[in-house]
């Protein structure tokens, strides 16, 4: 009896893999920037690209459960390989053929329906130093925001929110800009690192990120990011008459750029409109917007 009902139990957690028409989800994705998603009835691998680097990361999930939360969205249960839990969210919307990753709790990724053939060429590229480019545009601008209104001083089709990226070290989805050639992070980077803190509580890092000394914002950026050169800050601002959206109301940001007397940082307040640099000592505590390699 025990057992019979041991065997019911696990025929009954093992169903809960299935969820109607997950299976429109099985294949390969591919998100426009360096980012590959697999996904398989009983995994989720995720590929990051890295062509400076020459290495293409890996992360393998294995599925535990599909669970349909609505319509058109699942919420899709793993474990690492590490056994660490790890939540992602797929949806479509109605009438459309993207697909939408998330981590769970922030606004996903737009992903492009691409092969395995595309996957394994991606990553032979990216091992011989070459930028992965799809053979056709494979993702869309979901909900552009124009931010140029009373800021910008270049086109509005230049100065767009373009996407999100997803930190693979903690899970955390970050919302990023794209002003001319670079594309930046539109929120403080809130990576957990030796030499970082929260301001006066843990509850404003969730706000605010995290703020760290200058040693620990050379390195904290994840893989295919950096932090900004002073030359890079210097471009942003040629582009803006006031603080970018995205920025906050005032703040301090690092730069990578040394100086004698210690490192550049930027300031930028909304309140007086003001953008400008000055040089402090290292051991200081600033935010950190990353930049796409």
């Amino acid at each position: 009896m025990k057992f019979t009902a041991f065997l019911l139990a696990l025929i009954g957690t093992s169903n809960l893999i299935f969820a109607v028409e997950q299976d429109y989800f099985y294949g390969v994705w591919f998100h426009k920037d360096n980012t590959f998603f697999e996904i398989n009835k009983d995994s989720l691998n995720v590929y990051v690209l890295n062509y400076n680097s020459r290495a293409a990361l890996e992360y393998k999930y294995n599925t535990v459960r599909w669970k349909k939360n609505d319509v058109n969205e699942y919420y899709v249960h793993t474990l690492s390989e590490n056994n660490s839990e790890k939540l992602f969210r797929i949806y479509i919307e109605k009438g459309a053929h993207d697909a939408y990753i998330d981590d769970g709790y922030n606004e996903g990724s737009i992903m492009k329906k691409s092969s395995v053939e595309e996957l394994n060429k991606a990553i032979k590229d990216t091992k011989a130093g070459i930028k992965y480019v799809p053979k056709s545009p494979l993702a869309k601008v979901k909900d552009s925001t124009d931010i140029s209104q009373g800021y910008a001083k270049k086109p509005a089709s230049e100065v767009k929110v373009i996407s999100s990226a997803i930190d693979f070290r903690d899970g955390k989805t970050y919302k990023t800009i794209k002003i001319g050639s670079k594309t930046w992070m539109a929120e403080n980077l809130s990576y957990e690192a030796k030499d970082s803190k929260c301001y006066e509580s843990e509850s404003h890092c969730k706000v605010y990120g995290r703020l760290y000394n200058w040693a620990a914002a050379k390195t904290v950026c994840p893989e295919g990011w950096h932090l900004p050169t002073d030359a890079e800050w210097t471009k942003l601002t040629e582009s803006f008459s006031a603080s970018p959206a995205g920025f906050g109301y005032s703040g301090n940001w690092w730069s990578a750029t040394e100086h004698a007397n210690g490192a550049y940082f930027w300031n930028i307040s909304l309140n007086d409109t003001s953008v400008h640099k000055d040089v402090i000592d290292k051991i200081n505590f600033f935010s950190v917007r990353c930049v796409l390699d």
